[in-house]
């Protein structure tokens, strides 16, 4: 099963454009994580027996019961799958049978996740990603994206992109390629190079606009990009200035 799960892992890797580094904690990991939710066959084998298992023991057929302890049997399977805990804690009390396999792919997959928010370098900022569930699984199904930005989306998640500061990617330092930083990281890259400046206000304008647009949608009285003047006489400018007039409420989103 390991063999397979190899073999599977590492033409995914290939199909998609992965580096080796990837980590495999990201590939079976949930989609609501922002993980690939890859089949592995280690869980799977497992899985199955648990599953035929109950399903046996639910037909109360008293030869089966006389050749084979079911119990036994399941309590094998958990204990390969390293989950006894967690499947004692399961609220079972509603659960159909046929929904137990699902309910134990998703406690592996938690784990993995875990596995992958323990990561050093790959890892970080990892356990943010479970406070969008709704938006990482949109994000997963590719709707809006090409080929490549959707590449060099998972990438970005774990930290595998070619920057610098990630280990293997540079024989010549740290240093940004563009600036003086010390470390290329992803921050950096995204949020303060000057050589991407003209890109981050060109994404920043296209989100407000965005964010405006429906605001209006909602009846709103909007207001873009007004300065204004802070408390130490500083000039000060705020994206989005809306007013909804019936409720008499005003909304500021700088």
């Amino acid at each position: 099963m390991e063999d397979i799960d190899k073999i599977i892992g590492s033409s995914v890797k290939e199909m998609c454009c992965l580096p080796n580094d990837f980590p495999n904690s990201t590939i079976y990991s949930s989609t609501m994580k922002k993980g690939i939710g890859l089949i592995r066959a280690k869980w799977e084998g497992p899985i199955q027996i648990f599953n035929m298992t109950n399903t046996l023991k639910v037909s109360r057929n008293k030869y089966v019961e006389e050749l084979c302890n079911l119990d036994e049997n399941a309590k094998k399977c958990l204990s390969r799958l390293n989950i006894n805990e967690e499947y004692e804690n399961l609220d079972k009390t509603n659960l159909k049978i046929k929904e137990l396999p699902r309910k134990i792919r998703d406690i592996l997959r938690q784990k993995e996740y875990g596995d992958w928010c323990k990561l050093p370098c790959h890892g970080k900022g990892v356990e943010l990603f479970q406070d969008c569930e709704k938006i990482n699984s949109k994000l997963f199904s590719k709707n809006g994206l090409s080929t490549s930005e959707w590449i060099n989306y998972l990438k970005l998640i774990p930290n595998v992109a070619p920057s610098r500061s990630i280990p293997g990617r540079s024989q010549d330092g740290t240093h940004c390629r563009r600036c003086s930083e010390k470390n290329e990281t992803l921050a950096h890259i995204l949020g303060f190079c000057q050589f991407g400046l003209l890109l981050r206000n060109k994404r920043h304008h296209f989100i407000r606009s965005l964010i405006a647009e429906q605001l209006r949608q909602l009846k709103m009285e909007v207001y873009e990009e007004i300065h204004v003047n802070g408390f130490n006489d500083s000039n000060r400018r705020t994206d989005i200035f809306a007013i909804d007039r019936k409720k008499q409420v005003g909304l500021d989103l700088s």
